[in-house]
């Protein structure tokens, strides 16, 4: 295990800063919460989604509520390389499926609080994700992912606290170990 975490305050929503710490080159990632609120035409920083691309990922899938944002990420990609679908997360089976019918290596997931979902995914499943990127929304979400990640075996190696949300969203960086 790590002993040395990265930690690091951002104040912006630019993913070069607010994700940071991916390394997603060549591997095939579960986008949760890839739209970007309607702003694709006024950002000056690519999506999530897009963002992943750019850094070579193999494969992306892109998950959001938003059917507007789902169009408007699949309208702007090579669409050899992505899946996009228009849901809310709000139980462990859905991620579990999402996992193992897309072959998944790396999870991101910000979904604003339903990111305990994950905290009900069996272990074994759990675990047949390489990493974990996960946005927490409150101090006890944070803690329950900490514990979450912690039990199933990974190495959280860095954190990135977000000042622009008052500190109250955190990021964690998993490896599995």
């Amino acid at each position: 295990m790590n002993t040395q975490k990265i930690i690091k305050e951002v104040s912006v929503e630019n993913p070069d800063q607010h994700w940071e710490y991916i390394n997603v080159k060549g591997k095939r990632v579960l986008d949760l919460g890839c739209g970007d609120f309607g702003n694709a035409t006024i950002l000056p920083y690519p999506s999530t989604f897009e963002y992943f691309l750019e850094n070579e990922a193999s494969f992306v899938v892109g998950v959001d509520l938003n059917n507007i944002d789902i169009e408007n990420l699949t309208n702007k990609v090579d669409i050899n390389k992505v899946k996009t679908l228009t849901m809310s997360i709000d139980n462990p089976q859905q991620i579990i499926n999402l996992i193992e019918e897309n072959n998944i290596d790396i999870v991101k997931c910000d979904i604003e609080g339903a990111e305990s979902a994950l905290f009900d995914v069996p272990e074994d499943n759990f675990r047949k994700v390489e990493e974990y990127y996960i946005e927490t929304h409150s101090e006890d979400l944070h803690a329950r992912c900490i514990s979450k990640l912690t039990e199933c075996g990974y190495d959280i190696y860095a954190e990135i606290i977000l000042m622009h949300t008052g500190a109250a969203c955190k990021v964690l960086f998993a490896k599995r170990v």
